[in-house]
């Protein structure tokens, strides 16, 4: 499982946690980009990788795509990212 927006005291993560199947933080999974406004969706991709989207301008704008082990796929670049325009909402297809 992926969660989003973890309380940092206790997990030592910035952003986003994997869980194990008992609960526990996943060992091989660390991701230290500082996300600096919300995640708003999380999309685990095959072979593990996660999709990220949300109102935030970094570590990248609205969308970007971790590594199994969590570190950032610097491969994945939306450039600007999606524009939002009122009263819309943006598609958003992973390949």
């Amino acid at each position: 499982s992926i969660y989003a927006s973890v309380n940092s005291g206790a997990t030592g993560v910035t952003n986003i946690l994997r869980l194990e199947a008992d609960g526990a933080a996943s060992p091989g999974f660390s991701q230290t980009e500082n996300i600096n406004n919300f995640v708003q969706t999380l999309r685990l991709l095959p072979g593990g990788k996660v999709l990220v989207g949300g109102d935030f301008t970094a570590p990248a704008v609205r969308l970007f795509r971790l590594n199994a082990d969590g570190s950032r796929d610097t491969g994945f670049d939306v450039g600007t990212g999606p524009t939002v325009t009122s009263g819309t909402q943006p598609s958003v297809r992973a390949i």
